[in-house]
C-alpha cells in the first residue's frame, strides 16, 4: 500500500500567465450591451449597461477598454469586469481619446470631460454650452471636438480653451472632424446653401474648402492619409461618390456609389479604402479609385466604421440587421456574429494575452506534506 501511495500521481492542469496574444473586437449595440467577439466569431463576453452605446471603444496599452453610453461612461478590464463608472445621466455620443493617464471626452450634459484612467476620478472638467457628440482627438496636447450646432472646438489637455471656429453646419449634417499628418483639421460646414468641405490650420485659421459637390458627411468624417483625403459627396442628392482629393483639395478621382457614404472610411496599410454605404453595401476600392471588391449585406450600415486587424480582416458593424460582419481581404464573409440590436457604432480592436495551460505533477505523498506545510 505504501509503495502505492508512493507511486500514486495527481496531474494537475494550471493556467500561467504568458500564453499568446489574440485580437478581440469590441462593439456597442442599441440593444444595452457591449460586446467582446474572439477573431473567429465566437462570444468571449458581454455584459449589459442597460443604455444605447453609440461610441467606439478606446483601448489603451494595458488593454482596458474605455466607452460612452447614454447615462455612463464605462472603463473596463479586458475580461470583461468593470474597472469604474462615471454616471453623469447624460448622453455620452462622444467617442474618446486618452494620454498616459487621462481619459478625455464630451456629452450631451455640455460639459468635455477629463477623466483620471486609474479610478475614474475627475481631473477636470469645462462647460461648452453645447452638446457634444462628435469624436475628442488628440494631438500633442491639443483636443480638438464639434458640437452640435457645428463649433469646432481646441482645448489643451490641461483644460484651457484656445479657440472655436463656426463650420456654419447643422445637427442635420453633423460633421465629425479628422486630423492630417500635418496637424490640419478637416471638418464639414455649410456656406451659401451647400454642404462644403472645409480645412483648419491648428492656430484655428481656415486653409481652404472644397465645394465642387456637397459634402455628405453626416455623423462621419473624412480618411486622411499622407497625401489623400476621402470624402463622401454629392452633386445633386440622388447620385452618391466618394471623392478623393489631394491635400490642396484638388479632385484626384471620384467614385459612383449605390447609395450615400455612411462610415468614416478606413485605408488599410496597402492603400486599400473600405467604407459602408447607406443602403448596406461595404466596398474596398483600390488607392487609384477603381473597386477592388463590395458586398452587399442587404441592410442599413450608419456609423460603424470598418476596422482592420492584423491579418487583414475587415470588421463592421450593421444598423439594420445587427450584425458584426468579418470579411477576408478578398472580400468573401468569413463570419458575422449577431447582437440583440442596432450596431451604429464603430467597433474597436485590442489584444488580450490567453493564458498558458501546464501540467504539473506531484506525487501523493508531495501533495500531502504540502498540503500540511500550509
Amino acid at each position: 500500500m505504501k509503495k502505492f501511495l508512493a507511486l500514486l500521481m495527481i496531474f494537475l492542469v494550471i493556467p500561467f500567465r504568458g500564453g499568446k496574444m489574440k485580437e478581440v473586437v469590441y462593439v456597442g449595440s442599441l440593444d444595452g450591451y457591449f460586446y467582446a467577439i474572439n477573431n473567429d466569431g465566437s462570444l468571449r463576453w458581454k455584459i449589459s449597461t442597460g443604455e444605447w452605446i453609440y461610441t467606439k471603444p478606446f483601448i489603451d496599452k494595458d488593454g482596458d477598454i474605455y466607452f460612452g453610453a447614454d447615462g455612463d461612461f464605462l472603463a473596463l478590464h479586458p475580461d470583461g469586469s468593470i474597472k469604474w463608472d462615471f454616471s453623469n445621466g447624460y448622453y455620452n455620443r462622444s467617442s474618446s481619446i486618452a494620454d498616459s493617464n487621462t481619459i478625455y471626452f464630451g456629452s450631451n450634459s455640455q460639459w468635455l470631460y477629463a477623466l483620471y484612467k486609474a479610478d475614474g476620478s475627475v481631473k477636470w472638467q469645462r462647460l461648452i454650452q453645447r452638446n457634444i457628440e462628435s469624436p475628442v482627438l488628440l494631438t500633442g496636447t491639443t483636443l480638438y471636438f464639434v458640437t452640435l450646432d457645428s463649433y469646432l472646438y481646441a482645448y489643451g489637455t490641461d483644460g484651457t480653451y484656445k479657440w472655436r471656429y463656426s463650420t456654419s453646419g447643422s445637427s442635420n449634417n453633423y460633421s465629425f472632424p479628422a486630423l492630417g499628418l500635418d496637424g490640419t483639421i478637416y471638418v464639414g460646414g455649410y456656406v451659401s446653401g451647400k454642404n462644403i468641405l472645409l480645412a483648419i490650420n491648428p492656430n484655428g485659421t481656415l486653409k481652404w474648402t472644397y465645394s465642387s459637390l456637397n459634402v455628405t458627411l453626416n455623423r462621419s468624417a473624412v480618411a486622411v492619409t499622407n497625401n489623400r483625403i476621402y470624402v463622401s459627396a454629392t452633386p445633386d442628392y440622388s447620385s452618391y461618390y466618394l471623392v478623393a482629393l489631394d491635400t490642396n483639395a484638388i479632385e484626384q478621382w471620384r467614385y459612383l456609389t449605390d447609395s450615400r457614404v455612411s462610415t468614416t472610411p478606413t485605408v488599410g496599410t496597402d492603400g486599400t479604402i473600405y467604407f459602408g454605404t447607406y443602403n448596406g453595401y461595404v466596398y474596398a476600392l483600390n488607392p487609384n479609385g477603381t473597386l477592388k471588391w463590395s458586398y452587399n449585406t442587404g441592410n442599413t450600415i450608419i456609423g460603424s466604421a470598418p476596422v482592420i486587424g492584423s491579418d487583414g480582416t475587415i470588421y463592421i458593424g450593421n444598423a439594420g440587421d445587427n450584425y458584426l460582419y468579418a470579411f477576408n481581404p478578398n472580400g468573401t464573409l468569413k463570419w458575422r456574429y449577431l447582437t440583440g440590436g442596432s450596431i451604429q457604432a464603430p467597433p474597436s480592436i485590442g489584444l488580450v494575452q490567453e493564458p498558458t495551460l501546464k501540467a504539473m505533477a506531484f506525487s501523493f505523498n508531495q501533495f500531502i506534506q504540502n498540503f500540511i506545510r500550509r
